[in-house]
């Protein structure tokens, strides 16, 4: 598949999918075709994409090395406790809101690092993922 004389546009190329690759692949043009009104070739999508699309970095500030040392300590505090409660056949109110202030702590560091994704996102142009 090279090129067509008697085309527009004459250069032509052969893409292979996987199955799972294609049903990812029609599903996200599916999507783009529905939000364009259903008249959206597939050739036309691929061209769009391929000419088009450009690659954003997403610098966040948070450190994942921080990240995994405070989700290991967190962790293991947590472990510890369950332990202790598997061992006596019961956790005590104290140990109880130790776990879920362990718990509240990795929902903020997963939020704040959920934030600066999204702020890197929106500074580079981009919509986040929600």
């Amino acid at each position: 598949m090279g090129e067509s004389v008697n085309r527009r546009r004459p250069v032509v190329r052969k893409v292979t999918f996987t199955h799972d690759e294609w049903r990812q692949a029609d599903a996200f043009y599916q999507r783009v075709r529905r939000a364009r009104g259903g008249a959206l070739p597939f050739t036309s999508h691929a061209r769009d994409l391929l000419i088009n699309a450009h690659a954003v970095t997403v610098t966040v500030a948070l450190d994942p090395a921080m990240v995994r040392a405070d989700m290991a300590r967190i962790g293991g505090n947590i472990n510890q406790i369950a332990h202790r409660a598997n061992i006596a056949g019961h956790a005590s109110s104290a140990e109880l809101a130790l776990v879920l202030e362990a718990q509240g702590e990795l929902r903020a560091l997963l939020a704040r690092m959920c934030r600066e994704r999204d702020e890197a996102l929106e500074a580079a142009g981009w919509r986040s993922s929600r």
